[in-house]
């Protein structure tokens, strides 16, 4: 019938009959048309010259098995999620996991994941490692294509995350505090005020030591467990009477951990209770520590710096700016049909109706350099250090309106201005030179 190509008489039907490395390979085509055998046939060939046929009968479960050695390595929790999936698919795929791995079907997947009422979270680890099961047995060619290619995730479901103001915030580190049956109430009190204040997360916090204190340099050096890496945070000044009074009562031992608890979930639930407040949970306390210093203006790119993001702020703009709706009420004010109270008219430009921003220069309580204060900033405020700060902070604000004429002044510690600079617009369009050194020549 052709090369490769035969016909079973008694049912008419197709089959090749291909021989390779040495050894007789036989595949039922599944057709009893010529062409259509064909087109199965050079497809067969195919699919031979990417896999390796010696592996052609692995089932399954011994899939399986030789995956789950690979992964032995992998963290103690990740391990044992792998490790229940094998189990799982041993017991309840369908028809069985002596199925060879080449016969499994997308089908046989999805009836698989349907027999389980998974979460969307739970379900969607599921896919992955069903995905990298199928694409270690692509690796060894044992299949050309993987059944998980049309597998996708779920969506999962966006929780409602609960963020205390900061007056609850120091309502509920009191209420700790005030217990008077608790052994480590200090300790728990402590523990949680410096969640709240450096905004740092509960495994960071809970490991770390005296030694990761620079005192001199005025920094924090953490390690970010979820990423494996280390970052550093500055010492706050609302951090830094906690963090010297626990040194005071310490050995002051590099190796020595600045917290002896955790965790204080009792302590906090308890806590929540007693206020009648909702039950927060650590990670809260740091959502309200990067919410607040969105609303006192701090630079968002400074503060995912703070929290050891590597994205310049996208996560905080996409995520935290929206917990808690204050600094999206502030901004609403800005959307009235006259001009806004931030907008004052240049003099001598009156007859065009021009207006301009207007920026405060103010230096701040705690005299760690200025703020630049507007609303026509994006969060209000802006915070300048060093020694020219007050430079940096009027010719910033000429930059930033750059295409608005703006009114800039500056304040002493008492409130009294005592420089004012304005800035006119610049809306000229770029002008471009051809200047020619010599004739062209005439063609």
């Amino acid at each position: 019938m052709g090369e490769c190509l035969y016909r079973y008489s008694p049912t008419g039907g197709y089959y090749a009959r291909i021989k390779a490395s040495g050894k007789e390979i036989r595949r039922s085509l599944e057709t009893t048309d010529r062409e259509i055998a064909k087109r199965k046939l050079a497809a067969f060939k195919r699919d031979l010259a990417r896999t390796d046929h010696t592996r052609g009968n692995i089932s399954l479960s011994e899939l399986t098995e030789r995956w789950l050695e690979t992964v032995r390595r992998q963290k103690p929790k990740t391990y044992d999620a792998k490790a229940l999936l094998v189990r799982r698919i041993k017991r309840d795929w369908p028809n069985g996991a002596d199925v060879l791995v080449r016969k499994v079907k997308p089908s046989d997947i999805e009836l698989f994941l349907a027999s389980y009422k998974f979460g969307s979270s739970a379900r969607n680890s599921c896919v992955t490692a069903l995905r990298q099961l199928f694409t270690f047995a692509l690796a060894d060619k044992i299949i050309v294509d993987s059944p998980t290619a049309t597998l996708k995730w779920s969506k999962r479901d966006k929780p409602i995350r609960r963020t205390p103001s900061f007056d609850e915030f120091k309502q509920i580190v009191a209420s700790i505090r005030a217990q008077t049956f608790s052994d480590t109430k200090e300790e728990s009190a402590d523990f949680v005020e410096f969640l709240g204040l450096a905004g740092l997360g509960t495994i960071e916090v809970a490991s770390l030591t005296w030694g990761d204190i620079d005192w001199q340099r005025n920094t924090i050096t953490t390690f970010q467990h979820k990423t494996a890496t280390g970052f550093s945070v500055p010492i706050y000044p609302q951090v830094r009477p906690l963090l010297e009074r626990r040194f005071a009562a310490s050995s002051g031992a590099p190796a020595e951990n600045v917290f002896s608890v955790k965790n204080a979930k009792k302590a906090i639930a308890a806590a929540c209770r007693r206020l009648k407040l909702p039950t927060y949970s650590h990670r809260s306390f740091r959502r309200m520590f990067i919410t607040r210093a969105i609303e006192l203006g701090v630079d968002v790119k400074v503060i995912a710096e703070w929290q050891g993001h590597r994205d310049g702020g996208q996560l905080i703009l996409s995520t935290y700016s929206h917990v808690r709706p204050v600094h999206s009420q502030r901004m609403a004010q800005l959307m009235v049909n006259g001009e806004p109270d931030n907008v004052v008219p240049m003099q001598g430009m009156a007859a065009d109706k021009e207006t301009a921003h207007v920026y405060e220069v103010r230096p701040r309580k705690d005299r760690r350099g200025f703020d630049l204060i507007s609303d026509a900033l994006p969060f209000g405020r802006l915070w300048h250090a060093g020694p020219d700060a007050v430079n940096n902070a009027i010719n910033y604000a000429k930059s930033f309106s750059r295409s608005h004429h703006a009114v800039i002044r500056v304040y002493d510690e008492a409130g009294n201005v005592i420089d004012t600079h304005k800035h006119i617009r610049d809306l000229k369009e770029p002008e471009f030179f051809t200047r020619i050194t010599w004739p062209l020549p005439v063609r």
